[in-house]
């Protein structure tokens, strides 16, 4: 029986260390999908240093340049197209996934699975809000099959747009008719870890709307569902630098 196969298609840009750590999680999540009789893999779109750290980890690479969001994901999506993959995911550099999401198998037909989970980490490493997005069509990981792109060739999001890919991706693939499957499997299979900069969406902006519990120790309740020195990787880039006091000569 062929396997399926399943890429991540993720644009970065710079954050190099949080793209270490969340690269590092997709690595293991790829490896665990190899188990469950998923050949899976990453495509990184970016134009600066993300894209050594991608090759490190053995994801492919499309050179890209950072100006529209939109573009960057179609090429993602056109690359694993002209791979021959069967399925897509959208993921950002700034994210885990829980591979067990995937367990229970892949949307057959035109069926697109998708999720009302998603939990942040707030941008000083001291919260982690478990958030619920029930709106049509969830907040993903979207699991779409490349088939349901052909279409468009293979570019169904808005090229000239730096935010709603997600929502241009689904609206294309809607039109196909297809259905959406629901599988919500645990509070964090799907986890943002924010940064002071370069955020789209603030965690409190997110915690105020969706929040539907909160973990004043983060890396305690990810290591319930992550490995272990993965979440105290990412742990440690929340810690400040040490304080570097001056010492004063005695003359």
């Amino acid at each position: 029986m062929t396997r399926p196969s399943l890429w991540f298609v993720t644009p970065a840009f710079r954050r190099f260390e949080l793209s270490q750590v969340c690269f590092a999680q997709r690595a293991a999540a790829i490896k665990r999908l190899d188990e469950l009789g998923i050949d899976a893999s990453c495509v990184v779109v970016a134009d600066d240093e993300n894209l050594d750290i991608a090759r490190s980890f053995g994801f492919a690479v499309v050179e890209v340049d950072n100006r529209w969001l939109g573009r960057r994901f179609n090429e993602g999506y056109a690359f694993a197209a002209e791979e021959g993959v069967d399925y897509i995911v959208p993921i950002g550099s700034d994210s885990w996934l829980d591979p067990e999401f995937f367990a229970d198998g892949l949307p057959a037909g035109r069926g697109v699975l998708t999720s009302r989970l998603y939990a942040s980490v707030d941008e000083r490493g001291s919260r982690l809000s478990p958030l619920e997005i029930a709106a049509s069509p969830g907040v993903g990981p979207h699991v779409v099959a490349v088939s349901l792109l052909e279409d468009t060739a293979y570019r169904p999001v808005n090229d000239y747009i730096s935010r709603g890919c997600d929502g241009s991706l689904m609206r294309a693939v809607a039109r196909t008719g297809a259905r959406l499957v629901w599988r919500d499997l645990h509070p964090l299979q799907y986890v943002r870890l924010s940064s002071a900069d370069e955020q789209l969406n603030p965690h409190q902006v997110l915690a105020e709307r969706y929040a539907v519990d909160e973990h004043d120790d983060p890396w305690a309740a990810l290591k319930a569902c992550y490995p272990a020195e993965i979440v105290a990787a990412a742990a440690r880039l929340y810690q400040p630098a040490p304080s570097r006091r001056r010492t004063r000569t005695r003359r």
